[in-house]
């Protein structure tokens, strides 16, 4: 699952950005070919198409249980959905667990994303089956502060290496990059509630920020408003460009985002201190 997905100036200028009616074209495809198919044996819609919070910087999220015995045209045709998404300029974030993992537990399924499946469950997610009363979580033993710990040092992980790449390219970094660093903020922040007790997972960027503040108040909570608000006008002046271009303007925008990657460093590693 993404979050603040970051366009290219060549995505921008030529218009490459998906609109409310490409997301909607999209899943409804995904979700036709997905009821008719006997290679999918279950199927869950995640995220902000739910919510009906999404955008052009959102991504469409499902989580597909497929049939061990038919893998192979269960492979092909998950590229047919990519590849209809990608006709679409929508990202599709696919995750194929097969009959086999599923129930055995050989997946990578945690705790925290276990509760997201649920929401969707149960907020009309389900496209066909239940996904839910299929996949087991027996591989699952450690404790909530080490999950949440286990994925705040990925994160870091991940920065280390956008940082590293900036370093190589005379702080430029490419739109991909930028994509993976804008979205950990607000991810960070939903794990720490979650572990926490505070489950806000679903919530939009607000509501994440204000249930942060009243669990960790002060530098943190200033840090990740600060962080959220600059995406925030990043996602504004993407909405000009499509309407009026200006590279420079839009090259500056991307600039800005760059230089906040060191905070989003010091934000999740700050954040992991407190799962030990």
């Amino acid at each position: 699952m993404r979050l603040g997905k970051v366009f290219s100036w060549q995505q921008v200028s030529k218009r490459s950005v998906p609109s409310t009616e490409d997301f909607l074209d999209v899943s409804c495809y995904l979700d036709d070919r997905i009821k008719e198919s006997d290679q999918v044996l279950c199927a869950l819609k995640l995220g902000s198409v739910l919510r009906n919070d999404f955008n052009a910087r959102s991504d469409l999220d499902y989580l597909v249980i497929y049939s061990s015995e038919h893998r192979l045209l269960a492979m092909k045709l998950f590229g047919d959905f990519i590849d209809y998404a990608s006709r679409h300029n929508v990202p599709l974030g696919l995750i194929p667990i097969s009959e086999i993992a599923s129930t055995q537990s050989l997946h990578s399924i945690t705790r925290y994303f276990s509760g997201h499946m649920r929401w969707s469950a149960e907020h009309d997610g389900a496209i066909k089956g239940n996904p839910i009363e299929t996949i087991s979580l027996d591989h699952l033993h450690s404790s909530l502060n080490m999950e949440v710990g286990d994925y705040l040092r990925n994160r870091l992980l991940t920065l280390e290496k956008l940082s590293i790449e900036m370093a190589r390219c005379s702080n430029s970094i490419s739109n991909e990059h930028l994509s993976k660093a804008m979205g950990i903020p607000v991810h960070v922040a939903r794990q720490m509630l979650w572990m926490k007790g505070e489950d806000r997972g679903e919530g939009s960027k607000s509501v994440v920020c204000d249930a942060y503040r009243e669990l960790f108040p002060g530098e943190l909570a200033d840090i990740l408003a600060q962080l959220v608000t600059a995406d925030g006008h990043y996602t504004e002046e993407l909405n000009k460009q499509l309407v009026r271009q200006d590279e420079g303007t839009y090259r500056q925008a991307l600039g800005i985002l760059a230089d906040l990657i060191p905070f989003i460093y010091e934000f999740t590693e700050k954040n992991a201190l407190l799962t030990i």
